[in-house]
């Protein structure tokens, strides 16, 4: 295997990443509706769909060698099957997929991806049926050791709120009291301090752009006044993301 690749890199600017394999490996086939994460040095994507079919195939990337490892499953494994419009989250030194379309239906099964065994898990909560109905194309979050699902498409736009307690395995639904977010699905969240904050999305007749936050502490939301201030476009499926005091806003679809 050939050596990485360095060059000087001018700041504040794109640049191909020009990756390597592992032995017979290779980089995952083009896609869209996959979820990923990064942990450490590492990125991970799992699953989506190609053009032609969903997928359930789970690729490594690393920062350091600029390396895609594609992660096969080990025995008496139970990997999520093909889907897209998943989520994926990580608690602790897991991975958690749940939900997507496997192409017929939507689906409401939780999976861990374990990384120091390199097992997949299908997830058994105590109460299943207090979880979120099956969808795709909903929010997800970890905070404080609990994972929040907003939102999705289950047949209905939904905007619906529920925690998975890690440590209880339990679901439970968050109560609808005072300003609730409109139903919504392809919308985007992310965590700062001890709030969750959700944009736009698309809620079945048009893309939005209002702005919410969710007190973690207080299990209230609230809108964001966003009068006078340069506001992105209405859009939906797009990235939202914090780093340091900031939350960054990438894409999507303005119809």
């Amino acid at each position: 295997m050939s050596g990485t690749k360095h060059r000087i890199e001018e700041p504040g600017t794109w640049h191909l990443i020009e990756s390597q394999q592992l032995n017979e490996g290779h980089p995952p086939c083009p896609r869209s509706l996959h979820a990923s994460v990064s942990i450490d040095y590492d990125f991970y994507i799992f699953g989506g769909y190609d053009g032609t079919n969903r997928r359930n195939d789970f690729f490594k990337f690393n920062f350091n060698n600029s390396l895609w490892t594609e992660i096969l499953p080990v025995a008496n494994s139970q990997p999520p099957s093909p889907r897209d419009r998943h989520t994926a989250v990580v608690n602790g030194r897991c991975i958690y997929i749940f939900g997507g379309y496997d192409g017929y239906n939507r689906v409401d099964d939780f999976h861990k991806y374990n990384l120091q065994n390199g097992l997949w898990s299908l997830m058994e909560p105590i109460n299943p049926e207090a979880g979120p109905s099956p969808r795709h194309s909903h929010s997800a979050v970890v905070y404080n050791g609990l994972m929040y699902i907003f939102g999705g498409y289950d047949g209905h736009y939904r905007n619906d709120l529920y925690k998975f307690n890690f440590q209880t395995n339990q679901w439970l639904e968050i109560r609808r009291e005072g300003i609730w977010p409109k139903s919504r699905y392809r919308t985007s969240a992310t965590v700062l301090g001890s709030r969750m904050y959700l944009f736009g999305g698309h809620d079945g007749a048009r893309q939005l752009n209002d702005f919410y936050q969710f007190d973690f502490t207080l299990e209230t939301w609230s809108l964001i006044d966003l009068a006078g201030m340069l506001v992105p476009s209405p859009r939906d499926s797009h990235v939202l993301l914090t780093h340091g005091n900031s939350i960054y806003l990438f894409g999507g679809c303005t119809g």
